[in-house]
């Protein structure tokens, strides 16, 4: 396999912080270690990751689930870039199953925003935008204080 890490392009109208792309890297390069997926990598066309703290609860709270999902380039195999990033909630102590918390889908550049429950634009929308940076910010500090027990990745 090639010892080159995926080169993960950004949308255009998000600033996103290359030390995402160095972290879903390492967490790919440290998956490959375990399982031998070299081979399908090669013809993959997409990539889900999921970052989970199994101790997350409705009552007792914790890290928020959080999935991505990396799509290779039609017109350049040798470009990835980030499709949506999800993230998953219990919206009250009391409920048994996640919902959906909040979503950034670059594909369409959407957001779904907690605080309206809908989706919004993000191109020119500076709440979302901010929105986006701040919970990069989030996600990237819990990720290296080791928030996240359980990665997963799956290739297709």
């Amino acid at each position: 396999m090639n010892k080159t890490p995926l080169n993960i392009v950004s949308p255009p109208f998000v600033d996103m912080d290359p030390e995402v792309r160095r972290y879903l890297n390492a967490c790919l390069t440290d998956h490959l270690k375990v399982h031998d997926l070299s081979l399908r990598l090669e013809g993959a066309t997409s990539l889900y990751f999921k970052f989970n703290d199994t101790s997350y609860c409705a009552l007792d709270g914790g890290h928020r689930p959080t999935e991505y999902l990396i799509k290779r380039d039609k017109s350049h195999s040798a470009l990835w870039h980030i499709a949506y990033i999800a993230q998953w909630a219990y919206l009250k102590p009391n409920h048994k199953a996640l919902s959906r918390y909040l979503d950034f889908d670059f594909d369409s550049s959407t957001c779904f925003l907690p605080s309206t429950q809908c989706w919004q634009s993000m191109r020119s929308n500076f709440a979302c935008l901010s929105l986006y940076a701040q919970w990069e910010r989030r996600f990237l500090a819990q990720s290296k204080a080791g928030a996240y027990d359980q990665i997963r990745i799956h290739v297709f």
